[in-house]
């Protein structure tokens, strides 16, 4: 039982209710709390009447009793709440899904999305609820708001409440939420969908959010989502442009007005935006479309008695992910590129293989926005390419990538013969190359390698060699001082094949500590040998490890295969 050491009433409305969180300091109504959110009804027992409460718990007693290990933080002496977090995060998602839980903060942060994602939508689920009882739901997600980085977008009754009702939590999202994840495959451009285009405005464009995740949304709603996102500025140095009008726009001033783009310097940040550079590609027509502008939709969710006037800001987009992305998509994405002078990062995942002359097209749409000499993308990733010679003509595009991830599935249709490229020195700090174990063309990696002198992190996984060749030539490319991450989770390394590595180290120590990365590789199934090479690679290398299991999934059938 948990001992009240101090308690003072602090004056709050009746019918209000306040938690927060913060070491051993909690606050509730008509109840005592501990930080995990299991409820004691302590406050009758303990003779105190019905209100709001400061307590000040024997906290070292109570995570004992709870079979918890508490942990005192250095700086402030105060116990660590660590180890209670890391058990909800496991309680919820299960203990082989919590990985890298180190500080403190970090995994209170995630038990408090994962708790607010599931909650937040209606899901049923014990873990959830174990933590939850007699508790003010509203109240605990303006708590759990604050905690909130990645908000994902889903079209239900729970958000529409959030649009129309909970003024208060959209307020406290917008000003934390970093990350909108938007994943529906209906038109949400219709009437009854309006309520998640708002929401989707007030986090994009009135809070924080610069980054966005989208999976495979129809042409309307992507061009409604990025319409009006880059500069003027980068169009000046592309004379021979077109005036290009998305139909789903509706009102001419308010896409020609100041929407506070925003792009990487702050002179640009009242620039209007401007006309796409033309580009040679054939952009399909799109259907008719009337949605409404951000002003219209702020006018019609505003507060009753509320007047709004003037021109909605535009949030800027820093980084874009599109995952499932279609040939409309390319359609719609390809033309804004060269414009988009603050876009840090992009990723491009198809459900298919592009076509040659689809990835041709997307690097010309990249030169033409590195030429402009205001990019500030630094980060690319494209999945799935046709062929490895392609790789030359995307960094040739774009130098000035400092990472680089893609995916390549070899094809003997429409083969794009490799001609000597004349690189720049490149600014490629990290490259990644998956292919599905398929015989490949490493020319293309070996002439990239060869002009990326500040490469730091190099992973290729799945490339076979012809027998005549070797990768002795490839690793004649890399500087000794590389630093290499390894990512062997995808390999199922056997702990015989992990002992000798660490004694091959042992014999050729390398110039400085490696990061070897061995999560997802069954440890269990050979747990003396495995001990062994740990203990030998302990001394030369940083291991990453989580302990997984092969009986929790099917890691022995697919290794076995």
């Amino acid at each position: 039982m948990v001992k009240i050491l101090d308690a003072v009433k602090v004056p709050l409305a009746a019918s209000a209710s306040k938690i927060e969180a913060d070491g051993e300091w909690t606050y509730i109504a008509n109840g005592v709390t501990d930080v995990t959110g299991e409820v004691h009804n302590l406050v009758a027992e303990q003779g105190f009447t019905a209100g709001v409460y400061r307590v000040d718990f024997n906290t070292e007693a109570y995570w004992e009793a709870q079979g918890y290990t508490p942990t005192p933080t250095p700086d402030s002496g105060r116990i660590s709440t660590l180890s209670a977090w890391v058990l909800i995060l496991e309680d919820i998602k299960g203990a082989h899904r919590v990985l890298d839980l180190r500080s403190e903060d970090g995994t209170k942060q995630e038990a408090m999305d994962t708790c607010f994602q599931l909650m937040f939508y209606g899901f049923k689920y014990k873990g959830v609820a174990k933590q939850l009882f007699n508790v003010n739901i509203t109240t605990l997600f303006l708590a759990m708001a604050k905690y909130i980085k990645r908000f994902h977008l889903r079209p239900s009754q729970f958000l529409q409440t959030l649009a129309q009702e909970q003024r208060a939590l959209l307020t406290v999202l917008e000003a934390s939420v970093g990350v909108v994840d938007v994943k529906h495959h209906k038109d949400l451009l219709k009437t009854e969908s309006q309520f998640v285009l708002y929401v989707l405005h007030r986090l994009l464009d009135h809070g924080q959010a610069r980054e966005l995740i989208i999976y495979g949304l129809n042409p309307a709603m992507l061009t409604w989502i990025l319409q009006d996102r880059r500069s003027r500025n980068a169009c000046q140095q592309h004379p021979a442009s077109q005036v290009y009008r998305s139909s789903s726009v509706v009102n001419p001033t308010a896409a020609a007005g100041d929407r506070n783009t925003r792009p990487a310097d702050d002179d640009l940040e009242t620039e209007a935006p401007c006309k796409r550079p033309k580009l040679d590609v054939t952009i399909r027509p799109r259907e008719a479309r009337s949605p409404v502008e951000p002003e219209m939709l702020c006018r019609a969710f505003a507060l009753s008695g509320s007047c709004l006037t003037g021109s909605c800001p535009r949030g800027k987009i820093c980084s874009l992910q599109i995952r499932e992305c279609g040939q409309s998509t390319l359609d719609v994405l390809v033309p804004l590129v060269p414009t988009w002078l603050c876009l840090r990062s992009l990723t491009i995942q198809s459900c298919w293989i592009f076509r040659v002359a689809e990835v041709q097209l997307l690097a010309r749409s990249l030169k033409q926005l590195w030429q402009t000499s205001r990019s500030s993308l630094v980060d690319l990733s494209v999945a799935v390419l046709p062929q490895t010679a392609l790789v030359e003509q995307l960094l040739d595009a774009c130098p000035g990538l400092r990472s680089l991830s893609l995916e390549i599935h070899p094809m003997d249709v429409d083969p794009v013969p490799r001609q000597p490229t004349d690189l720049p020195e490149l600014s490629l700090q990290t490259l990644s190359v998956k292919v599905p174990q398929v015989l490949a063309d490493f020319r293309s990696i070996t002439a990239v390698l060869k002009h990326s002198p500040h490469l730091a992190s190099l992973h290729i996984s799945g490339i076979r060699l012809p027998t005549s060749s070797s990768y002795r030539n490839l690793l004649r490319t890399i500087s000794a001082e590389l630093v290499f991450l390894s990512p062997d989770s995808s390999n199922f390394i056997q702990p015989a094949e992990l002992l000798e590595l660490g004694q091959r180290l042992r014999t050729h120590p390398p110039p400085s500590r490696l990061t070897l990365d061995l999560r997802k590789n069954p440890w269990d199934r050979d747990q003396e040998t495995w001990r062994d090479a740990r203990r030998t690679l302990g001394s030369l290398c940083d291991l990453l490890t989580d302990g997984w299991k092969s009986r929790n999934t099917m890691a022995d059938h697919i290794s076995n295969m």
